[in-house]
């Protein structure tokens, strides 16, 4: 049913430079707004709440993957996964229920004519969500059939098993586990486990896109400030961080017919708040993935693909790492692995050269401005929970001269702090012999 009272606004903001209005409301929801021409006719949204993964307990581990499944395959609790999917015929609204990292969130996407119809299917999946036994029965096999796919993959295994090892075992990383551990947890366990999250916590709203401002905050303060006030989480969090295996490794065995071994080094770094420190890291990435080209190429005289990039959290303090990939015959995995550390060490050891830098910063800075001309880089890494992170939009102002401003020494310096070899975490994944 539509609401027949609205919510009041508590205060609003212009964020005039960045083309962003901020709203709170009474019950404490949480608005941000940016307009764009970007792409006509095309409207994002994400609502974000409680704490995702994060908030997993110990001994349940799949909880937030089997959580997002059986929502998805229930629907709603008034109309099943196919009854909503008629009922939605012929329109292009869609919401989903997503576990992140760090929140739960109700992600959609919408035309500007139907700007309704998104805010009345957001309310609904936060406040008639679906847990049926029988979308229960359906994710476990599901699952059961991906995860022996997946055992059969050198690529899927670092998902099974590396992404876990790379936090020390925290089973909220990677993959859910295997399918019997995964069959104990029962519907009544997901249900109370996101029911907490549904009800407690404040709600956090951001659109951006092809819409009307005026006419987005009135139908937010209809179908979401209309709703109750929120308090905090009732359950206490207390879970270890995740913690970087340094210096250690790891070997997975695949059953497979595939002749190939997946390398990967990985090497701690830290979190992402000193957002100019993360800038250059992921930098720092780059100019790897560069050497590892040159290098790798001209010694080994194959074909190979290596790449690195940067991982960091903005939860776990401290945590964070840069990593290398690449797939390799089974037997040269190990010379691999050591030329991987002697690059690491070399780019401790002296600076990029200045045509080095360019080709590294140039095409980063072109990227940069492209996706500032997207709705995904505005709601993925500015607006979405800016009132929860408002740092978020001082890095929107800086991002393009910060990274134009990299110097090579910055990223000498870096190497030489964090590109330790003896500190290095090595997964090797191979054909089981």
């Amino acid at each position: 049913p539509i609401p027949t009272e609205s919510g009041r606004i508590q205060s609003r903001r212009q964020v005039e430079d960045l083309g962003i209005e901020q709203v709170v409301f009474d019950n404490g929801l949480r608005l941000n707004l940016k307009p764009t021409d970007f792409a006509a006719n095309e409207i994002s949204v994400e609502l974000t709440f409680g704490r995702g993964r994060r908030d997993v307990p110990v001994d349940a581990a799949g909880l937030g993957r089997l959580a997002e499944d059986i929502l998805y395959e229930s629907g709603l609790g008034s109309l099943d996964r196919i009854e909503l999917e008629t009922a939605l015929a012929g329109t292009s609204t869609r919401v989903a229920f997503d576990v992140n990292e760090d929140n739960f969130a109700l992600g959609g996407e919408s035309v500007t004519s139907e700007l309704e119809l998104l805010f009345q299917l957001l309310r609904a999946h936060l406040t008639d969500p679906g847990f049926r036994d029988s979308a229960h029965r359906l994710v476990l096999e599901q699952h059961a059939q991906d995860f022996r796919r997946a055992r059969t993959s050198i690529d899927s295994a670092l998902g099974l098993d590396g992404v876990r090892f790379l936090a020390g075992g925290d089973a909220r990383f990677g993959w859910p586990p295997d399918p019997q551990d995964l069959s104990k947890l029962t519907l009544e366990q997901v249900k109370d486990w996101v029911l907490e999250a549904l009800t407690h916590g404040p709600l956090e709203l951001s659109l951006v896109g092809d819409f009307d401002p005026q006419a987005a905050t009135r139908l937010a303060a209809r179908y979401l400030g209309s709703l109750p006030e929120r308090g905090e989480s009732s359950a206490p969090l207390a879970r270890p961080e995740p913690r970087f295996p340094k210096g250690e490794r790891l070997a997975v065995a695949v059953e497979t017919q595939v002749d190939k071994s997946l390398v990967v080094v990985s090497f701690p770094t830290a979190d992402m708040w000193d957002i100019e420190r993360t800038r250059r890291l992921n930098a720092l990435a780059d100019l790897f993935t560069e050497r590892l080209r040159v290098e790798i190429r001209e010694e080994w005289g194959a074909s190979y693909s290596p790449f690195a990039f940067h991982r960091t959290s903005r939860i776990y303090p401290g945590y964070g790492f840069l990593q290398v990939m690449i797939g390799v015959a089974p037997q040269e995995a190990e010379p691999m692995v050591t030329a991987v550390k002697a690059i690491a060490a070399g780019l401790g050891n002296a600076a990029a050269g200045e045509d080095e830098l360019q080709r590294i910063v140039h095409p980063t800075v072109s990227r940069i401005r492209d996706m500032r001309s997207t709705n995904g880089y505005w709601l993925g890494s500015v607006l979405s929970e800016s009132q929860r992170f408002p740092q978020q939009l001082e890095w929107a102002r800086t991002i393009v001269n910060s990274y134009a401003a990299i110097a090579a020494e910055e990223l000498r310096a870096l190497a030489d702090q964090y590109l330790e070899p003896e500190n290095a975490a090595v997964i090797v994944i191979s054909p089981e012999k």
